[in-house]
């Protein structure tokens, strides 16, 4: 995943972080305003964003519109897209009254009004499905200033939250108790570092384990004591384990300190936000065996099973 750095001044909206969501997704029945809107977004951030016009989510509508036998499948992708975390999904769903005002004006090649009312149905009861994902934004108005203005809010609260904050509102805005393989990037700040999830009583033991594991593992590479030298360009150093905390494998390539986490498990509600948390301390602690003090961070965090199911201690 692609991180870089950004800036936009839109109305009085300033927005300067680490790009996290970079694509946008314009969805919604014919005559919603999709194309304006795309237009307006291109021309008021100077095409800081890839937008697309429809995607995943217009598939799967038009598959239940025309009764195709491949819903499952687009349904499947879309979900795969939202759990990738980088795009933002914008759905417009103004008054069917003004689509089918607009569509009388302009007419369309593939719908009438009574296909329009269906269509607008569709895409109603799929947004409802989805509404409470942070990666959703469902835009009833049809100013089309102030639909970007509430565009680049969404985008700029996303960018700004941490990763485990994401993951815990997507999860619990899936409407299930458990998301597989979902996946996050962030790039990391020292001044973000929380020190005292190092002392939680639950977790204490657990993290310093992993800490000192991981941390001595690197430094023998380093001197040799596990077999050839590594350096800074190594391929070799890996922590795994059965863990929760399952696979950490660290490169340096491009100037930058690339940190890729996997975890089997993790409950959103409970522990997510302390493991993600320590993870952050793991890495510049990493880093700082490198002498890598002020070097860039991306970490990408993949979790298998992210879940609400009941609680236990590393489970």
């Amino acid at each position: 995943m692609c991180v870089f750095n950004y800036y936009i001044n839109y109305n009085n909206i300033k927005l300067e972080n680490k790009l996290r969501f970079y694509n946008i997704c314009i969805e919604g029945p014919d005559c919603s305003g999709k194309t304006t809107l795309y237009n307006e977004i291109h021309k008021q951030t100077n095409f800081k964003f890839n937008i697309q016009d429809r995607s995943y989510l217009s598939m799967k509508v038009y598959s239940e519109l025309y009764n195709r036998d491949d819903v499952s499948f687009w349904n499947k992708l879309f979900w795969k897209d939202i759990k990738t975390n980088n795009t933002l999904y914008v759905i417009l769903l103004p008054s069917i009254d003004i689509i089918k005002g607009r569509l009388s004006k302009r007419g369309d090649e593939f719908q009438d009004d009574k296909s329009i009312i269906k269509l607008y149905e569709i895409f109603k009861s799929n947004s409802e499905v989805v509404k409470n994902l942070p990666q959703v934004i469902i835009l009833k108005d049809i100013d089309v200033n102030e639909n970007i203005k509430s565009i680049i809010n969404r985008l700029e609260k996303l960018n700004n939250l941490p990763g485990s904050s994401i993951i815990t509102d997507t999860v619990m805005g899936s409407g299930f108790n458990e998301l597989v393989d979902i996946e996050i990037t962030e790039s990391l700040s020292r001044e973000t570092l929380r020190e005292s999830v190092m002392f939680n009583p639950l977790e204490r033991e657990y993290y310093e384990k992993i800490l000192e594991d991981f941390t001595t593992s690197i430094e023998k590479k380093l001197i040799g004591l596990t077999g050839k030298i590594q350096d800074l360009n190594s391929r070799q150093f890996v922590y795994s384990s059965d863990s929760c905390i399952s696979m950490i494998h660290i490169m340096f390539r491009e100037d930058k300190f690339n940190i890729e986490v996997t975890m089997r498990s993790s409950n959103v509600l409970h522990t997510l936000w302390s493991d993600y948390e320590f993870l952050k301390i793991l890495c510049f602690s990493c880093a700082d065996i490198f002498e890598l003090w002020t070097t860039n961070i991306d970490m990408r965090l993949r979790i298998r099973s992210a879940h609400m199911i009941p609680w236990e201690k590393n489970e």
